[in-house]
């Protein structure tokens, strides 16, 4: 299977996205570093604040194609048939497949 490799500018959205709803998890204001005298935390019943919340979450859904490349490219990685990665890792590390194969060509040389 194949899939569009998400770009670096892809990995800043995935990552601005991350942190967005780690913000609001922890009940954070969702400010931007160009931001002033903002609160420091989130009132779900303030206008304002949801406006604000709805204004970063839009400029992410700008580039929603930059979320979908780096999940789908995830998920291609991490496609048993593909045999890529091994699975039963907590870590992402070769399949031993392919890790055999590297063995046995080094040492034909």
């Amino acid at each position: 299977m194949k899939m569009a490799r998400a770009t670096d500018a892809d990995m800043e959205i995935a990552y601005e996205l991350a942190g967005l709803v780690d913000i609001v998890g922890r009940g954070d204001y969702p400010s931007t570093d160009d931001d002033e005298d903002v609160p420091d935390w989130f009132d779900e019943d303030d206008i304002d604040h949801l406006k604000a919340l709805h204004k970063r979450l839009e400029k992410i859904a700008d580039h929603s194609g930059a979320i979908w490349r780096v999940i789908g490219g995830f998920s291609t990685l991490s496609n048993p048939s593909n045999q890529l990665i091994d699975l039963t890792k907590d870590v992402i590390e070769l399949h031993p497949l392919i890790v055999s194969a590297l063995i046995a060509l080094s040492r034909r040389s």
